[in-house]
């Protein structure tokens, strides 16, 4: 969760557009919307996004595009 975000105790949602290798590695991943700009949220959901694992795809096949959407919801009862 970004720090000027939790500090805020703001929320918000980042969507992306991932290139998924064919080894089910997360290639080039680009934010396409954010909800809240400028609070750290972007930079947070392509960090995410790049520790992500998919199932490999079928032989000889290239890059699959996804498009995911990532919500920043505080817990409840977390500073």
């Amino acid at each position: 969760y970004p720090v000027a975000a939790r500090s805020l105790r703001a929320e918000g949602r980042v969507t992306l557009r991932l290139a998924v290798l064919p080894d089910g590695r997360v290639g080039t991943a680009i934010v396409l919307d954010c909800s809240r700009k400028g609070l750290g949220f972007e930079g947070a959901a392509l960090l995410a996004v790049k520790r992500w694992r998919y199932d490999p795809a079928p032989l000889r096949s290239g890059p699959r595009d996804v498009i995911v959407s990532i919500n920043f919801q505080q817990e409840a009862g977390s500073p």
